[in-house]
């Protein structure tokens, strides 16, 4: 539609349309019901925008007191901050945040702060945003298995170029851990320095392998700290985890023991570690505790029976083994064509069935 001068320039306020009361009743309710609420929510979100009104010192102050990867949050947060922390001055407060982690090796002459934080602390694919991936240090980037296969600037067919130009591409190994592990190449690398190393002589070629290789040996010096510096993380971390499952596993057996399931939990000890409510890498709380309690309850009960159903199979075996002896002793005192019953029939004479339906009966009652 195509607006004509008179319209394009109507400076007349338009009439507001008027509520019906209904309408309007049920806006006043739901305005007086969502007040607080309302201003709460406006000043969450408002506490952000207050810093980048601070002097530059103290906010720098702040930001060294953070960890590397709450430095890179808050460039996602607003373009404000965003530029003052990607600023030449803010290099200070990244080094001061490196610090504050133990052992981090020092960033890269190569990356900025920004993207070696990322690199190193974050943990999804660059690419799609996958959980599951893996650093190429050599690519600077974070890719999933999935995209590095599917992306055409990557490349494993190296049979058409020297291997003296594969030696010095940068290179990512991928399904390390499975039967066919692939080595993925920059192909862009890898046309560029071809055309580069048929223009050069003996001499050239020699002098740009050596600066290649000594360029390659920094960066994998380094990636093999940092690879390291993430596995004893790892080992940091997955330790803390078994700390916190074996007390939770103490702290159930402490507060069941004291219920009288001691004998139960002595008997069957493993079971009741293993257990999905009991072996969980989570501190036990009163809450979980009072959520847990019945299912565990009855889980011991069900180890009870089985335990008294156990120890009355050994008490009855014990039995009719004696029995066969003696049956069998009884037999060779008889002649040959003696009418002898089978073992079996016993049971259904006194004193042997008395025996057998009493340990039942005391089976039960213990039970209950």
């Amino acid at each position: 539609m195509v607006l004509s001068d008179e319209d394009s320039y109507d400076t007349k306020p338009r009439r507001k349309k008027q509520k019906s009361k209904a309408a309007a009743k049920s806006t006043g309710s739901m305005q007086k019901k969502g007040t607080l609420s309302g201003k709460k929510a406006r000043g969450k979100r408002g506490v952000l925008k207050q810093l980048p009104e601070m002097p530059l010192d103290v906010l720098f102050e702040i930001f060294g007191q953070l960890h590397p990867l709450d430095l890179v949050h808050l460039t996602r947060t607003t373009k404000t901050l965003r530029s003052i922390l990607l600023e030449e001055s803010a290099r200070g407060v990244w080094r001061q945040a490196r610090v504050n982690v133990v052992d981090l090796p020092e960033c890269p002459k190569d990356l900025s702060e920004l993207d070696y934080t990322s690199l190193i602390f974050e943990s999804h694919c660059q690419n799609c945003l996958s959980r599951k991936s893996q650093i190429c240090w050599d690519f600077r980037l974070r890719l999933c298995g999935k995209c590095i296969e599917s992306d055409t600037r990557y490349t494993t067919e190296t049979s058409w170029i020297s291997s003296c130009i594969v030696s010095v591409c940068p290179s990512a190994l991928y399904g390390a851990d499975s039967r066919h592990p692939k080595t993925y190449y920059l192909l862009k690398f890898l046309h560029e320095n071809n055309k580069l190393y048929h223009t050069l002589d003996e001499e050239g070629r020699a002098e740009w392998k050596s600066t290649e290789l000594k360029r390659f040996s920094e960066i994998r010096d380094h990636a093999r700290r940092c690879d390291e510096w993430l596995q004893e993380r790892a080992d940091e971390r997955t330790q803390m985890l078994e700390d916190i499952r074996i007390r939770r596993v103490n702290e159930i057996v402490k507060r069941l023991t004291d219920l009288d399931w001691g004998e139960v939990i002595s008997a069957r000890k493993y079971g009741i570690e293993n257990h999905v409510l009991v072996s969980q890498k989570k501190e036990l709380t009163e809450r979980t505790w009072i959520k847990i309690h019945p299912s565990l309850i009855e889980y011991l009960q069900e180890q009870k029976e089985q335990i008294i159903a156990a120890l009355h199979h050994k008490r009855v075996e014990a039995h009719v083994s004696l029995l066969e002896e003696l049956h069998k002793s009884y037999a060779l005192s008889k002649p040959i064509n003696a009418i002898i019953p089978p073992v079996t029939s016993f049971f259904l004479f006194k004193p042997f069935n008395g025996t057998y339906h009493e340990h039942t009966r005391e089976r039960r009652t213990d039970c209950e």
